[in-house]
């Protein structure tokens, strides 16, 4: 018997994992076999029943799309990443083709990616890592779509996954997860407008922040470049034997020529610990700044510290990894770096940081390193590489123009991403309060 007394209009139901919630009287808890036995879900089937594996010669300019768990992007089938399968393929098929309208959950290896098929292809074909849910005029199919993704519904997946050695949930398993369900489709179709405004609130921000992220791309390549408001320029040898054109003012300059101090950092097998002196991983660069909050600690002694420690105006480049991370040391804190990480200093008389970082971004630092690694299968960065590198050099007045305007770009989009993650997690408190009934439409 209940110990929870439930509010006016409310009852205390079973749960996960031997707890109860208080749900409303009208809506239900059950398992999704339920509502295949009521023929709610008409019709749950794995993709093409493991009877289709075709190869890269199977593939066409024009026909069916092959859907994978990796064409599954942010709960969207992203069809350009999609191979296409000609259309005889589907009679090959007794099952694992879908429709406009069913609900795809992905249940192998990538478990619990969703997507709803739209109308931009009439039928899609499904690889065996995903299953297909059919409905009835019962359910909407952006109700469950949105139940699919409540964090109930990924524990209970995640837990059955792991009852696998492949990461396997599959059709007999998912008919046992538990989700709530409501009778009455007009509240369910409320609820799933009002996800589906944040959902389209979140795209477009991320088609914006997408937008000035190309624009930040051909400005930056421009001014690093072309400089601004020149009228006169001069031919330089460049790369590959070819010549550039760059301001009069400016110069190619030899990196070496910049570089006052390099030291890569510590190497240590040593545990991190709670207290102690903060240690910047190449995963902390976050161009241009760095994320002392995600830091580790370690316990040093004073004479390791003073040799790898960082310090305001230090420029610390990943030379292994995530190449490309950049950190500009803004700040005095007690910091070491990693040995993944060198540490440089440039003459800032004649190299901002800043417009050093643009220049790491850049295009025409990329295709230097790509032309150095040559027969190694990742870039890897020494101190000798970068410092062999070159640079359009302008002048440091000039370096500041450019720096800025392109910061304030950057800060645009900072805020851009800012104002997505905000609407986020918007979404996720509203499916938590909407999906369980705790808020009523």
């Amino acid at each position: 018997m209940s110990l929870i007394t439930p509010k006016k209009g409310y009852k205390s139901v079973p749960w996960l994992f031997g707890k109860e919630i208080e749900i409303p009287d009208e809506w239900e808890v059950c398992k999704i076999r339920n509502l295949v036995e009521n023929k709610t879900i008409l019709e749950i089937q794995d993709g093409n029943h493991g009877e289709l594996h075709p190869k890269s010669i199977d593939f066409v300019n024009q026909g069916i799309p092959f859907v994978t768990a990796d064409c599954i992007i942010n709960n969207n089938v992203d069809y350009k990443k999609c191979n296409l399968l000609p259309s005889g393929f589907l009679k090959t098929l007794r099952i694992g083709f879908s429709k406009k309208g069913d609900v795809i959950l992905t249940h192998k290896g990538s478990i619990g990616f969703t997507a709803i098929v739209n109308d931009e292809f009439e039928t899609i074909i499904l690889s065996p890592q995903t299953t297909y849910y059919r409905l009835s005029d019962k359910l909407i199919s952006k109700f469950l779509y949105y139940i699919f993704q409540t964090h109930n519904f990924q524990k209970q997946l995640q837990a059955f996954g792991k009852q696998s050695t492949r990461d396997y949930v599959g059709i007999t398993a998912q008919q046992h997860l538990i989700i709530p369900f409501i009778q009455d489709v007009i509240e369910q179709q409320k609820i799933a407008t009002i996800l589906s405004n944040v959902d389209n609130l979140i795209e477009s921000t991320v088609q914006v922040i997408t937008h000035s992220k190309k624009v930040k791309t051909g400005l930056m390549q421009k001014l690093l470049t072309r400089g601004i408001g020149h009228t006169k320029f001069k031919k330089v040898p460049w790369l590959f034997g070819k010549e550039i054109e760059i301001p009069e003012e400016w110069e190619i300059v030899i990196i070496k020529k910049l570089v006052t101090f390099h030291k890569q950092g510590l190497y240590t097998t040593q545990p991190y610990s709670k207290n102690g002196i903060k240690i910047a991983r190449v995963n902390d660069l976050e161009n241009p700044n760095l994320s002392y909050d995600k830091m580790n600690n370690l316990e040093l002694d004073p004479k390791t510290f003073d040799s790898f420690k960082i310090s305001k105006g230090d420029f610390l480049i990943a030379r292994t990894g995530n190449i490309g991370n950049y950190g500009i040391v803004t700040e005095d804190i007690e910091c070491v770096h990693i040995s993944d990480i060198i540490r440089f200093n440039f003459n800032l008389n004649e190299l901002l940081n800043e417009y050093f970082g643009l220049f790491f971004e850049s295009h025409l630092l990329l295709v230097q390193l790509l032309m150095i690694q040559q027969s190694s299968s990742h870039i890897h960065i020494n101190a000798e590489t970068m410092k062999s590198l070159k640079i359009p050099l302008p002048p440091l007045s000039e370096q500041q123009k450019i720096s800025s305007i392109l910061s304030n770009i950057d800060s645009k989009i900072t805020s851009q991403e800012q104002y997505k993650e905000k609407l986020e997690k918007l979404k996720k408190s509203l499916m938590q309060k909407l999906l369980t009934g705790e808020v009523r439409v």
